[in-house]
């Protein structure tokens, strides 16, 4: 019973991250130039080496542990459709960034939380996510 689950929780990070990415890159085309800042001039600065660790590892890491870690879980108590859709809005806010991609990867992780109830699974896809993102924006 233990490597049935095993095997579909695997499934449904395979499916949920696939769909995440698939669609991420769709918003991307779809919205070449929908990428919003609330920062002035955020698109301007100079991305470093250390910032490329910063968002693979560190970013990814810590987030995962806030949003869908922590917040997920608490909000979970009202509800699963609360859960996701408030650690989705909060992850967006945390941006200062409004994107079709930022809603995409925000709805993912949330749901790829859900149905795995792993967290490492998160990380991993955030990881992932991350690293699209940078090719897509910066080169």
């Amino acid at each position: 019973m233990a490597g049935v689950l095993r095997v579909g929780a695997a499934w449904r990070f395979g499916a949920l991250t696939v769909a995440g990415i698939g669609l991420t890159v769709l918003a991307s085309r779809v919205f070449p130039q929908q990428y919003y800042c609330l920062v002035p001039h955020c698109m301007d600065v100079a991305f470093l080496p250390s910032d490329i660790v910063g968002v693979l590892l560190a970013a990814p890491l810590f987030e995962s542990i806030v949003f869908q870690g922590w917040l997920q879980t608490v909000l979970q108590r009202s509800g699963a459709m609360i859960a996701i859709a408030g650690t989705s809005v909060a992850f967006i806010m945390i941006h200062l960034a409004i994107s079709p991609f930022l809603l995409v990867a925000a709805l993912v992780l949330s749901l790829l939380r859900f149905y795995t109830r792993s967290l490492s699974y998160v990380i991993i896809a955030h990881t992932a996510i991350n690293a699209i993102n940078t090719v897509l924006i910066f080169y």
